[in-house]
C-alpha cells in the first residue's frame, strides 16, 4: 500500500523546487486525495474518457493523481521526444506499483539494464530472425488448425496461445506442451491483476495474480534447473543470459534470470497477441482491406512450390500492404498506450516544472489519434502509410533507450500469422461488438468471437513442429 505521508513529502518537496524554479509553473490539474487521487475515476471510467476530458480541460498536459503517485502526463511528440529521448538522470522507467510486484520486476537501471538489453536484443535483430520463420509458420499453423472445427473460436485466446509459444521459444526453446499451456493460463491471470488497485485481498485480481506469479517463477526455476543440466547447446536468450558475465567475470543470479524470463514472456506475448485480436477484427470490419490482402497473400502463396512449403524471409519481405495494415492497427488500436517514468531530478520544459519524484507519463494515443498528424484519424486506412509519418508522431514502440527490443520481431511474426489466416480460413464475427476493454491492455471485450470456415487447400503439416 502507498504511504500516504510520503505524497504529502513529496507535496512539501515541490514548494522548495517551486521556490528554485521561479520561472516555472505546474501543469494544471488535481491530485485530490494524496493515496486515491483520480484513480477511482481512471479505473471506472474509459481511459479514453478520463484523458480526454482533462485534455479539453487542461490543454496537452496536465496534473493528476493516479497509479498512487503524483503524475504529470503528457500528450504531444515534443515532450515525448524530451521525456523519452533525454539522459538517465532525468528520467527513468518506472512502473505501477501493481505491475511492480506482479511481475517481480528489479530495479533495471544503468549497467545491468544495457546489460540485459544487449543479451534479449541480440536474437531478434533481423539476420538472426530469418532462422526462425518456419519454426514462427509452424506455430502459426499450429495455433490455426483448430480454428474451424468448433462453433466459434475466442479470437484473444488463441492469438494469446500463439504470440506466447513464438515468446517461449525465443526465451527457453520450448515446444507447446502441457507444461506451457499450464503456464499460459497462470499468465492470464497475471495480466489481469497487472494494472489495478494493488490491494492484497483474497479475492481481488491483485491477490491472485501474485499466487500465480509465484507458480511461474516455480515453473521458470525448474527449467533453469534442466537447462543446467543438460549437455546439449540451445541458442536462445536464456543461455545467454545464464553464460552471460559482466566485467568482472560475475555471472547473473538464479534470481535475476528469473526475473528476466518472467517479464520477457509477459512482454512478449501479451501486446502482440492482443495487435492480432484488432487486426482480425478490422479486417472482419473492413472487406476492402481484407479483399487486398487476400490478394497479396495469395501472391505469396503462389509463388511457393505447395502449401507445405514454410514461408521464407523473401516471402515475408513481400507483403508491403499487409504491413502497412499492422502498422495502422498498431496507430488506432495503441495496444501499448503510454510510456510511464519517474522524474529523478527537478526540471523544466517549455516553462512547465517537472519536480523530482513525482511520475510523467507519455500518452501515445493522444498523438496517434490527432487529426493534426493523421487525416480522419478514426478511419482504418493503411494507405495512409504509404507516406511515411513524421518523426515522433508514430511511436507503437515506444522511443529513446527503452525502445521495445522486439520490433521487429512482433512485425515478423504478425505478417506469419495473417498470412496463414487469410490464405487458409474465411470467418466472420458472431455476436454484437460488446466495446473496449482496457485492462491490462486495451482489447475488444469478449476477446471477439468469429466463425471459422477451411478452405479446401490446407497449409504445413503439424508434423513440421
Amino acid at each position: 500500500m502507498w504511504d500516504a505521508l510520503s505524497q504529502w513529502g513529496i507535496l512539501i518537496s515541490l514548494a522548495r523546487a517551486w521556490r528554485r524554479e521561479k520561472n516555472a509553473k505546474l501543469p494544471r490539474g488535481n491530485w485530490w486525495l494524496p493515496w486515491l487521487g483520480e484513480s477511482l475515476d481512471f479505473f471506472w471510467r474509459s481511459p479514453d474518457d478520463f484523458y480526454k476530458t482533462r485534455f479539453s480541460r487542461y490543454g496537452s498536459i496536465f496534473l493528476s493523481h493516479i497509479f498512487g503517485s503524483t503524475t504529470i502526463v503528457t500528450s504531444t511528440p515534443e515532450e515525448a521526444k524530451f521525456i523519452l529521448g533525454t539522459r538517465h538522470k532525468l528520467f527513468r522507467a518506472k512502473y505501477p506499483t501493481s505491475i511492480d510486484r506482479v511481475l517481480n520486476h528489479p530495479f533495471w537501471e544503468g549497467d545491468f539494464h544495457c546489460r540485459v538489453r544487449k543479451i534479449v536484443q541480440a536474437p531478434m535483430m533481423p539476420e538472426v530472425l530469418k532462422s526462425q520463420i518456419s519454426k514462427f509458420d509452424s506455430l502459426a499453423t499450429w495455433t490455426l488448425n483448430t480454428w474451424s472445427h468448433g462453433d466459434h473460436v475466442i479470437t484473444h485466446a488463441e492469438t494469446r496461445k500463439f504470440s506466447f509459444h513464438v515468446a517461449l521459444y525465443l526465451v527457453c526453446s520450448l515446444e507447446p506442451s502441457a507444461e506451457s499451456m499450464k503456464m499460459l493460463d497462470d499468465y492470464e491471470c497475471v495480466a489481469k491483476g497487472a494494472i489495478c488497485f494493488p490491494l492484497n485481498v483474497p479475492g481481488t485480481g491483485f491477490h491472485l495474480a501474485l499466487k500465480k506469479s509465484k507458480v511461474i517463477l516455480e515453473a521458470l526455476d525448474n527449467i533453469i534447473a534442466r537447462r543446467r543440466m543438460e549437455r546439449s547447446v540451445h541458442n536462445d536468450i536464456l543461455s545467454s543470459l545464464l553464460n552471460s558475465s559482466d566485467e568482472n567475470g560475475i555471472k547473473l543470479t538464479t534470481d535475476q534470470v528469473k526475473n528476466v524470463l518472467i517479464t520477457l514472456l509477459f512482454a512478449g506475448h501479451e501486446t502482440t497477441g492482443v495487435l492480432l485480436v484488432w487486426i482480425v477484427k478490422y479486417l472482419t470490419e473492413n472487406p476492402q482491406v481484407l479483399h487486398l490482402v487476400k490478394e497479396e497473400q495469395e501472391i505469396v502463396r503462389q509463388s511457393m512450390a505447395d502449401d507445405k512449403q514454410p514461408l521464407t524471409w523473401a516471402n515475408v519481405r513481400n507483403m508491403p500492404y499487409t504491413l502497412k495494415v499492422v502498422q495502422e492497427t498498431l496507430r488506432l488500436a495503441n495496444v501499448a498506450p503510454f510510456s510511464p517514468r519517474e522524474i529523478l531530478e527537478d526540471v523544466e520544459y517549455n516553462g512547465i516544472l517537472f519536480p523530482k519524484g513525482w511520475r510523467v507519463q507519455v500518452y501515445y494515443r493522444h498523438f496517434h489519434l490527432n487529426p493534426e498528424y493523421y487525416k480522419e484519424p478514426l478511419k482504418f486506412d493503411p494507405s495512409r502509410f504509404e507516406v511515411p509519418p513524421k518523426p515522433m508522431v508514430y511511436t507503437p514502440f515506444g522511443n529513446g533507450i527503452r525502445l521495445c527490443p522486439g520490433s521487429e520481431l512482433v512485425k515478423l511474426e504478425v505478417l506469419i500469422f495473417i498470412h496463414r489466416l487469410v490464405t487458409n480460413y474465411s470467418w466472420h464475427a458472431v455476436g454484437a461488438d460488446k466495446g473496449i476493454q482496457y485492462w491490462p491492455t486495451p482489447r475488444p471485450k469478449g476477446g471477439y468471437k468469429i466463425k471459422v470456415h477451411s478452405h479446401a487447400h490446407s497449409s504445413f503439416s503439424q508434423e513440421q513442429l
